[in-house]
């Protein structure tokens, strides 16, 4: 399940990549349509392309025969509860991943931030480590500013 949350991690995003590439000038549209309006980035593209940048990500890797935990966490990244499956999966992490990314690097996020939905964690049991999570995602980002600062100091 770590490999598979790993991977899925890597590639939750693969759809930014495909619209900035393909439809430069259309993506950039939609972000700046998504921070004017203060609206989800997903939600002006399901607008704009008639998809979202999980959805086309997530048909890419099915096409290109990657495994189903992956595809789902991937297409499921902003709303997990969609899915019915319901126990701790790479499709949780993921989720909660993104999330807290975004919460912990707001600079980082061309729209505004989804909130962290406490209904599904709750539903899986999980919504009291919501916390310990962001204080972990915390705590490695201020260890790895350390470790990059004495490296270039060294």
């Amino acid at each position: 399940m770590a490999e598979e949350s790993f991977t899925a991690g890597l590639l939750h995003d693969l759809g930014k990549l495909l619209f900035a590439a393909n439809m430069p000038q259309q993506f950039s549209e939609a972000l700046a349509m998504a921070q004017g309006q203060r609206r989800s980035l997903w939600e002006v593209e399901s607008q704009v392309f008639g998809a979202t940048h999980a959805e086309v990500g997530a048909c890419v890797l099915s096409i290109w025969g990657l495994p189903g935990q992956i595809i789902d966490s991937v297409v499921s990244h902003h709303h997990p509860f969609r899915l019915l499956t319901r126990p701790f999966s790479p499709m949780t992490a993921v989720f909660a991943a993104n999330i807290i990314e975004h919460e912990v690097r707001p600079e980082n996020s061309a729209a505004p931030r989804d909130e962290l939905d406490l209904r599904y964690l709750k539903d899986l049991g999980l919504s009291e480590r919501a916390e310990e999570w962001r204080r972990s995602c915390l705590t490695a980002d201020e260890e790895t500013a350390e470790h990059v600062a004495q490296r270039a100091v060294a």
